[in-house]
């Protein structure tokens, strides 16, 4: 799906149909004055209906592979004198592509980039991707060019720009490939940005899921002097936590309290909700991302009920005291009795 529909349904509509030998007599969505399905064709080629769903009352159209040309008043015709069932007004959003993206190296990406272009004839005017100050791909009036160092690694068919999807996806991954990447197109006759995002490639990937208040080992898998990094959910930055060379480490003031050395693995102690999110490795001089963990803190659970006391257990001791007190009383009384025939 190139964008993100409000519902995905056009409409939850319902009603009851003409059925004729288990078939809809006469079944009509409209949009624009263009018939979308009409029975159990559709003309688009994105939209459906079944049989099934029509036999449950349930008349909704669904769409796949959505994009703008899409968005518009959709209106759903129940029989043939186009009496009309239901409307809605469709809009449509782009999906936001993620600031940061991590990759372990060898596999392959998809960076994500939405737009409408401008077209010249049947070719896209202009659609580029750059890495840094370098071109990785670029689409311009017909022509594709692709980078030297990525020649073989790199895709974007023409057919996924007319949907207005201008998504990258890099194959083979390696260490070179980090970095910031853009996607610039024209509209408007102006060229514009797309997304910028920043590409980091690793060795080592690894998610864990963790309680509240546990703690979880960070391997550092090199001797080399690293700096490790923590990039929370739906941050728009990265901290410092920890720099470690050898057997000593300078960490952040948010983490000096619960970090230690554990086996060449860096030791975070009383996880916290914010906790969750990014953790990453990196190399002090050569400035490569050596490892990455992802981690998810779950809240705190109140845990099961403690058990009550059996009913029998707690009406024996409730019984026990009453006679207690009455074989104190009596020994008191009997002591007095002593006392008083000895005087």
């Amino acid at each position: 799906m190139l964008f993100t529909i409000v519902e995905k349904e056009v409409s939850p509509c319902v009603g009851r149909l003409e059925v004729v030998d288990s078939e809809a007599e006469f079944v009509q969505w409209k949009i624009k004055y263009q018939t979308v399905l009409h029975s159990e064709k559709a003309f688009t080629g994105t939209a459906s209906l079944t049989q099934e769903r029509i036999l449950q009352e349930n008349i909704s159209l669904l769409l796949k592979n959505t994009h703008h040309e899409h968005q518009g008043l959709y209106l759903f015709m129940k029989d043939e004198d186009i009496r009309l069932a239901t409307h809605i007004n469709l809009t449509l959003t782009e999906p936001r592509s993620p600031s940061t993206v991590f990759v372990k190296a060898g596999e392959e990406v998809d960076l994500l980039c939405f737009g409408r272009v401008d077209w010249f004839g049947a070719e896209a005017e202009f659609v580029q991707w750059k890495m840094e100050d370098q071109m990785v791909l670029q689409w311009e009036k017909g022509s594709q060019i692709v980078g030297y160092q990525f020649r073989g690694r790199v895709s974007l068919p023409k057919e996924k720009i007319y949907q207005n999807n201008i998504c990258l996806v890099l194959k083979n991954i390696s260490h070179a490939d980090q970095g910031s990447y853009a996607c610039l197109f024209v509209k408007d006759q102006i060229i514009r940005l797309g997304t910028q995002i920043n590409l980091t490639v690793t060795d080592h990937m690894t998610r864990l899921e963790a309680e509240f208040g546990s703690s979880v080992l960070l391997p550092l898998h090199t001797v080399s002097p690293v700096i490790v990094g923590f990039l929370p959910d739906g941050g728009n930055g990265s901290v410092r936590v920890c720099e470690v060379e050898k057997e000593q480490m300078e960490c952040g003031a948010a983490y000096s309290h619960r970090t230690d050395l554990q086996q060449h693995s860096l030791e975070l102690r009383k996880l916290s909700m914010e906790d969750s999110g990014t953790f990453s490795v990196m190399e002090r001089e050569t400035r490569r991302t050596v490892s990455v963990l992802f981690i998810q803190v779950f809240p705190p659970s109140t845990g099961p009920p403690e058990e009550a006391e059996p009913r029998g257990r707690t009406i024996i001791i409730i019984s026990v005291i009453p006679v207690f007190i009455v074989m104190v009383i009596v020994l008191k009384w009997r002591r007095r009795r002593r006392t008083g025939s000895c005087q």
